[in-house]
């Protein structure tokens, strides 16, 4: 009777052999009511028709070349979607027929991107691809071998691997939020309505796409424009700033009788040479002449880039005698610094060891206490805001 009953039918077994997907996969698609067995003999035994091979099939191809979800899938086997349905439903899920749905292992990930797996799982964990499950091992989609092409591209050109994380990871987040609220807004707004059909919902939701796709570029190219001319301007301005600021300290160390500090701060405003090693060279990143006296963008690209490593680092103690002058160069070209070379924190942290220096030589630092964050901040303000 058992054997009338099961004739012609497999086991889900034989399933997984005929369409290489797993055991526990086509279980899965059972519970979710996308497969259904035959006829059950026993309470963990069941029999299926061999046309499941094709269904199994027809949801792995739906699952890889459309990325439709299990519970779309599910309306589609039941039938009656017409063309104009599925056109629909390609739209919602950005499905791109000319694109290669093949998904690779991590090695084949490493051998096409010119990444090290390492890179690959570090863009992973940051969320900029989606790691998909291959078994016991990761495989990636083709949109991830993309992306991991562009952070080569970029490394190829000498933008380091943890700046490319940065800046994808800045859009990613913000886009995560603006596509969220969007896709919202859009069915709020253009798709709920009570003509809606299959046809008007594919091309509302095209053309959005392409125009928004479209609003994007034109913005990030503008937006770049106007931050990256702002951000020229505001190096330009930091070498006038430079100079007022530290004649305006010169004139407050006279004030309070330190000549000789004064002096040094004059020699280092003039280009004057001291024989004291830590001050001249000081004074050159100070005015921006160690990299030559061209005024290019590129030379002053350079010539910031190596003063600020260069006074992040400075000790000031180590030019002796000129200590206090080096000191205020440094404060100096921290506090004054734009603001994208983030050195605030450690601008504020140079301004509280020097005067902690000055006090000990001094004893009573009550005017400088209140000139010298004065001094700075009227020199910060007066080319920020011009």
């Amino acid at each position: 009777m058992k054997e009338e009953k099961t004739a012609g039918l497999v086991k889900i077994g034989e399933l997984a052999k005929v369409t290489g997907v797993s055991v526990s996969t086509l279980k899965f698609y059972v519970k979710e009511g996308l497969l259904e067995p035959k006829c059950k003999t026993g309470k963990n035994m069941s029999w299926y028709d061999p046309a499941c091979a094709d269904t199994i099939r027809t949801i792995r191809a739906l699952q890889k070349e459309r990325f439709y979800p299990l519970s779309v899938i599910k309306e589609l086997l039941k039938g009656g979607q017409g063309e104009r349905e599925m056109a629909l439903l390609d739209a919602i899920h950005k499905v791109n027929y000319r694109s290669d749905n093949t998904l690779l292992g991590l090695g084949e990930a490493v051998r096409r991107s010119r990444l090290s797996a390492q890179e690959i799982t570090r863009l992973s964990e940051a969320g900029l691809i989606s790691v998909g499950a291959g078994g016991s091992r990761p495989v990636y989609t083709q949109t991830d071998l993309s992306v991991m092409s562009l952070v080569r591209r970029r490394m190829d050109a000498g933008i380091p691997f943890e700046q490319t994380l940065l800046s994808f990871g800045i859009y990613a987040t913000a886009l995560y939020s603006a596509v969220r609220a969007e896709v919202s807004a859009f069915i709020s707004g253009a798709i709920l309505s009570p003509g809606f059909t299959a046809e008007m919902g594919t091309r509302l939701i095209r053309v959005s796409d392409e125009t928004l796709d479209a609003f994007v570029d034109l913005k990030r190219e503008e937006l770049n424009r106007v931050y990256g001319s702002g951000s020229l301007e505001d190096l330009y301005r930091f070498e006038g700033a430079l100079t007022r600021g530290l004649e305006r300290i010169r004139w407050m160390l006279e004030a309070v009788g330190l000549h000789e500090d004064a002096a040094y701060c004059a020699a280092a405003l003039a280009g004057d040479s001291t024989g004291i090693p830590v001050l001249d060279r000081s004074a050159a990143l100070y005015r921006g002449s160690e990299h030559g006296s061209g005024n290019g963008i590129a030379a002053r690209v350079a010539g910031c880039a190596a003063a600020l490593d260069y006074f992040t680092a400075l000790d000031p103690l180590c030019a002796g005698s000129a200590a206090v002058a080096v000191w205020c160069m440094k404060l100096c070209w921290l506090s004054l610094a734009p603001d994208i070379l983030n050195c605030r924190e450690l601008a504020d942290t140079t301004l509280r060891e020097l005067l902690a220096y000055l006090q000990q030589r001094l004893g009573d630092i009550t005017a400088l206490r209140s000139a010298l964050p004065a001094i700075l901040s009227e020199n910060r303000e007066a080319y920020v805001y011009l």
